[in-house]
C-alpha cells in the first residue's frame, strides 16, 4: 500500500486507501462477482480461461494468421493475468495453459518496444 500511495500525503494515504477499498468492494458486488466465493472465482476465472485458450487453439492469433481488435483485448486482460506479481490460482492455471503465454509473448513483441516490455516482464 505505502509504495502504491506514496504520492499521496502520509497523513491521508489510509484514510484514502479504506475509501478506495469500500468503493471497489460495492463494484464489485454491483456487477456480481462479489458475491461468490473465493473459490468460485477461481474457477469462473479458469473456466474463462480454458475457454480463450480452446479458441485460441494453434493460431498465432484469436482470427488466425493476423492480430484483430480480439487480440487486443484479450492480450489487454491475459498480460495482466500473466504479469502479475501474485502467484494467483487463475495466473497458475494460466500458465500452465500451453497457448496463453505464448501468445502474449507474440503480441508483445509484434506490438510493442523492448523498453516497454521491459514494464510487462513476467514476475
Amino acid at each position: 500500500m505505502e509504495k502504491l500511495f506514496s504520492q499521496l500525503p502520509e497523513s491521508t494515504r489510509y484514510e484514502f486507501f479504506e475509501e478506495l477499498r469500500d468503493q471497489i468492494l460495492k463494484e464489485c458486488w454491483g456487477q456480481g462477482m462479489s458475491r461468490h466465493s473465493e473459490q468460485e472465482i477461481f474457477e469462473i476465472g479458469e473456466h474463462d480461461l480454458s475457454a480463450l485458450s480452446d479458441f485460441l487453439g494453434d493460431k498465432p492469433f484469436f482470427m488466425g494468421t493476423e492480430p484483430s481488435t480480439l487480440d487486443a483485448v484479450a492480450y489487454g486482460f491475459l498480460a495482466r493475468i500473466i504479469c502479475d506479481s501474485l502467484q494467483t490460482p487463475v495466473k497458475i492455471y494460466a500458465l500452465k495453459l500451453g497457448n496463453i503465454k505464448p501468445f502474449c509473448e507474440r503480441v508483445r513483441s509484434k506490438f510493442y518496444t523492448e523498453e516497454e516490455t521491459k514494464l510487462w516482464q513476467e514476475k
